[in-house]
């Protein structure tokens, strides 16, 4: 075992683990994948964190939700964006994310364009297509109308895929991996083409 206790966001990044820390208010720490040498990068709550390079990108859950950098080392911690953020994924440079729409912008926060206007949740950038649950629940009927979609990561070919409210997406090559919530309110896994079809449930 490399460390004992819950953590969050994992990334590996060469011989260090980066992670939120469940047990300390999700504190940013990173340590040695010999589970030597644990350091506290920040004293913000963080979720969502991308580690890429010498960069980490995170949800500042201590600051309203704003979009973050930092170095792999602690320094250079600053805020990117002034909106709330919900999701976030680091891709070729880019960063794309969820704040009551799907944007990207590059690293430094310049260049922010907004794809569209669907409340994206667990997005996954895979090739030249965004992958996300477009969010809509009903709270006066206690009812989750969302949808699976994908779009073109220059906002085009918007595609809804299925009927399902899905979570923890994840697509590898043909296949997407996810949780979907079904009818008693409870998640199970699934997989299915990127196209939506082929859904099977995974035991």
């Amino acid at each position: 075992m490399i460390k004992e206790g819950l953590v969050d966001c994992v990334n590996i990044v060469g011989d260090r683990i980066y992670y939120c820390d469940l047990e300390d208010d999700l504190k940013v720490y990173s340590i040695k994948t010999d589970g030597s040498d644990v350091i506290k990068l920040s004293d913000n709550r963080a979720e969502y964190l991308n580690v890429v390079g010498e960069w980490m990108f995170y949800c500042n859950y201590s600051d309203r939700r704003r979009l973050y950098a930092m170095k792999t080392d602690g320094s250079e911690e600053m805020a990117l964006t002034d909106e709330n953020v919900y999701e976030i994924n680091v891709v070729h440079g880019r960063i794309y994310y969820g704040s009551y729409g799907i944007y990207f912008m590059n690293t430094d926060g310049t260049d922010k364009i907004q794809l569209c206007d669907d409340w994206a949740q667990y997005i996954n950038v895979a090739g030249d297509r965004i992958y996300y649950d477009n969010y809509d629940y009903d709270y006066d009927n206690d009812i989750n109308n969302s949808t699976f979609c994908s779009i073109k990561t220059d906002g085009t070919d918007r595609k809804k895929l299925s009927n399902d409210a899905l979570a923890h997406i994840n697509v590898a090559g043909a296949w997407i991996f996810c949780w979907i919530w079904e009818n008693d309110s409870n998640l199970y896994r699934y997989m299915m083409k990127t196209d939506g079809t082929e859904k099977r449930a995974l035991e």
